[in-house]
């Protein structure tokens, strides 16, 4: 069956090209094109988006605290992917590391919050397996940079 080639947006009521309106997944598991065109869509989300600009706002600022490990994770698993690093770990693995590591920084031995560290930089060819991975505090953790972890704990029996 094909498919027609115009369609009326059920907004604006003017007769658009099928291309004009997104497509969308229906109750039978197809595909079928949305009843506004996409410059309605746009504009009603945007309108939407302008009168609940407080509700965005508390409901992003909640979730950001809420979610602290999810966004580490987030951010080192992109890191991995950018890198192209071989591996990658889930919040749940991560969670493990921590707990291995008492929730304390590898190099101080300080608690808080905690950095993903990777004793071998994705820098350096690094992998990002959760056996790669190490919590840090933020201090340790930009004073070793892009050094391996032997060189790092070198620096740090020197000083």
């Amino acid at each position: 069956m094909n498919e027609p080639q115009t369609k009326t947006c059920s907004t604006c009521r003017e007769s658009k090209p099928v291309e004009s309106f997104y497509l969308r997944r229906n109750r039978q598991g197809g595909r079928a094109r949305q009843g506004n065109c996409k410059a309605c869509s746009k504009a009603k989300h945007k309108r939407w988006r302008d009168e609940n600009k407080k509700h965005l706002s508390n409901y992003s600022s909640q979730w950001y605290k809420d979610n602290q490990d999810a966004r580490l994770v987030r951010g080192s698993r992109r890191r991995g992917m950018v890198s192209r690093a071989k591996g990658k770990f889930t919040k749940q693995q991560w969670q493990a590391r921590l707990e291995y590591h008492g929730h304390q920084c590898r190099y101080c031995r300080r608690t808080g919050p905690m950095q993903i560290e990777h004793m071998i930089p994705l820098s350096r060819g690094g992998a990002n397996f959760p056996s790669n991975l190490v919590p840090a505090c933020k201090g340790c953790n930009t004073k070793k940079g892009t050094r391996t972890y032997f060189e790092f704990m070198e620096l740090i029996n020197e000083s």
